[in-house]
């Protein structure tokens, strides 16, 4: 990607380039540095005044591309810089249902080690772990267990997984 170049990005910053800008779509440019994991372009539009938690329509922020492309570099440099890890889109979901739905492993390490609410719901009453277990994701329950899931929590329907799980 060749407008993925750092010293470019520098280039056009000096002559009067916002790092702050968005499309129609109120995407920006940091949002296109998670999306292609550019560690460096980020670090540099961190720099020049880029909002973290910048909101796409969708109120999607750089984390959730960052999640959705499994760019952890990224990732965990937004986090640094204070990045809201429990931000939820327009639809509800949160960066670690996101990168579950991507199987973005390098990221769900990352969200879950730096303490994502492993039991947010979702706007249908749903955890993290609901979701893993609805997609018969074993890896992702043991992850999302290690990480203090809660077996219990009601779900949808007022069900626990743990009753779907062991129903005939």
């Amino acid at each position: 990607m060749n407008f993925l170049i750092p010293s470019l990005c520098e280039y056009l910053i000096s002559h009067g380039a916002d790092a702050k800008d968005t499309n129609e779509l109120k995407i920006t440019p940091l949002h296109f540095a998670a999306s292609f994991n550019c560690t460096e372009i980020a670090e540099i539009l961190i720099k020049n005044g880029a909002n973290i938690d910048a909101q796409n329509n969708g109120d999607e922020i750089p984390l959730m591309y960052a999640s959705l492309s499994d760019s952890a570099e990224v990732a965990e440099l937004l986090l640094s810089h204070g990045a809201n890890i429990n931000a939820v889109d327009s639809i509800g979901k949160n960066s670690l249902l996101k990168s579950m739905n991507r199987h973005a492993n390098n990221v769900i390490k990352l969200l879950t080690s730096q303490g994502i609410d492993i039991n947010a719901k979702d706007p249908n009453g749903n955890t993290m772990l609901h979701h893993a277990i609805d997609s018969a994701d074993f890896h992702m329950v043991e992850i999302l267990i290690s990480n203090g899931a809660n077996v219990n929590e009601v779900g949808e329907l007022g069900l626990t997984r743990k009753n779907n799980s062991t129903s005939d």
